[in-house]
């Protein structure tokens, strides 16, 4: 059973639960389509169209708002290079000249001797991860690359948390590797403990088809 009661937390902390609160709805009616092994309920049209819909221009929303704000954060990093990472001039002198070419950033990032405070393999990944997250051309893609950079890691915390997403660090009971995203929902009681911190539209939406989660 849902809890009635909404708790107040911070927009940034709702569109987390958002996400992976109408993900498991989304997934279980509408977009279970996409997904091998899954069987989608069968939904009246216009409650199909509300799910789909709301969660599609959420995820179109996250998707710009991580881009924007993991871009900014892994080129501040990269500039660390020649203070705390390898120095080397020549790659240097290319990224000033090139510094959002995300490419040359991960490759930065996968060089040897890098302080362990800064940049390294962790940042090489979560690049890698923005680049996936930035070619993907399907909402089954943006899940996966959105859900795959909630989870990562730099050398102190998430990675988010040097972003607007700082506020996520309350939320790490939650950011969980070894729990796929078909079941991450299922990894806790979604019903009890993620649908009461959900912004106000999508806790109407969860609480009006709760009974197909």
């Amino acid at each position: 059973m849902i809890s009635r009661r909404r708790k107040k937390i911070p927009r940034i902390i709702n569109t987390f639960f958002d996400f992976y609160c109408l993900y498991e709805l989304w997934y279980k009616t509408v977009g279970g389509q996409f997904y091998k092994n899954a069987v989608p309920q069968i939904l009246p049209w216009r409650k199909e169209e509300i799910i789909d819909k709301a969660f599609t221009d959420l995820v179109n929303s996250l998707k710009r708002l991580v881009i924007e704000n993991l871009q900014r954060t892994v080129t501040l990093e990269a500039k660390h290079y020649n203070s705390y990472g390898p120095c080397n001039t020549h790659t240097y002198a290319i990224f000033r000249q090139h510094p959002h070419d995300l490419g040359l950033i991960s490759k930065m990032f996968y060089e040897k001797n890098w302080s362990s405070e800064y940049g390294g393999k962790k940042w090489g990944i979560a690049t890698d991860a923005l680049i996936g997250l930035i070619q993907s051309r399907s909402i089954k893609d943006d899940v996966y690359w959105i859900d795959r950079i909630f989870d990562l890691q730099h050398n102190n915390g998430f990675i988010l948390n040097k972003t607007i997403f700082k506020a996520l660090e309350d939320c790490k009971g939650y950011l969980n590797n070894d729990c796929p995203l078909d079941y991450r929902a299922g990894c806790v009681d979604i019903k009890e403990e993620m649908v009461p911190y959900t912004s106000f539209g999508v806790y109407k939406i969860m609480m009006a088809n709760a009974n197909y989660l």
